[in-house]
């Protein structure tokens, strides 16, 4: 099902992934993507790269990026 995302709904999940690393837990790298790939459609594209950064910083390392 298609669900039109909105980018104050992400935002808010970017910031719900940082402090959930924060606290110790470690995302999946499944949950990194749908984060990164919402934040990059509805155009913020600086939280994406903060995002992109932790996710390396956590040993999540993305296998390929497709620009």
């Amino acid at each position: 099902m298609f669900v039109r995302k909105n980018s104050d709904d992400l935002v808010v999940a970017g910031k719900l992934l940082i402090e959930m690393i924060d606290r110790g837990f470690v995302p999946q790298r499944l949950t990194f993507n749908r984060i990164l790939n919402g934040l990059l459609l509805t155009g913020n594209q600086d939280f994406a790269k903060e995002i992109l950064e932790l996710q390396s910083r956590c040993g999540r390392i993305p296998r390929r990026f497709k620009l």
